[in-house]
């Protein structure tokens, strides 16, 4: 005969009129009431855990389309102004001059340079970000300052003497790119305008 509790780790064995005598004074007998409770809770957790893992594969599905869905698209249109990193490792604030969804990628230029420094980077690159993310909240006040008074990348129209200023929006942070390869690097400083 062996103990009641053999299955929690006694290894007692013995004839069944000892077994009384054992199951009093054993404390692996002393604590199933816990271990029922503990391997009833641990079944709850498992079939938690089991439903989770469902959700997940789930969600992992539908962030799978979404990505399909708006890589073709990409995720900010021309006049966009918003936060590059620049092939000197420089976070920098850049307009979106240009979208090609059949390439997948957006024609950028930096705001207070020149257009020698314009590129195009891949709508899912980590390179770009919503204003203001990785550059300053003055660095972007002062360029809406100027896009409000037509004043940022040549966008004053001298035949009607009105200006037509950039879209300054961002994405929602939800549908921040994913990394991609970056461009190579270029050599030298930038050079202001």
């Amino acid at each position: 005969m062996q103990c009641e509790a053999v299955g929690y780790g006694c290894g007692w064995q013995g004839q069944r009129e000892a077994q009384r005598a054992h199951s009093a004074a054993c404390p692996f007998v002393a604590c199933l009431p816990s271990f029922a409770r503990l391997t009833a809770a641990l079944s709850a957790e498992r079939d938690e855990s089991a439903k989770l893992r469902i959700a997940l594969q789930t969600l992992r599905g539908q962030l799978q389309s979404y990505k399909e869905r708006y890589a073709g698209s990409g995720f900010w249109s021309a006049g966009t102004v918003l936060d590059a990193l620049d092939t000197e490792d420089q976070w920098m604030l850049a307009k979106i001059i240009k979208v090609d969804p059949a390439k997948k990628w957006y024609r950028i230029t930096y705001l207070d340079w020149d257009s020698s420094w314009d590129e195009n980077i891949s709508f899912t690159s980590s390179r770009l970000a919503p204003a203001g993310t990785h550059t300053s909240a003055a660095d972007v006040d002062k360029h809406t300052e100027k896009a409000l008074t037509g004043q940022l990348c040549g966008n004053t129209n001298t035949t009607s003497g009105s200006s037509t200023a950039p879209a300054l929006t961002s994405s929602p942070a939800h549908t921040k790119p994913v990394a991609t390869a970056a461009p190579a690097s270029s050599s030298g400083s930038k050079r202001k305008k």
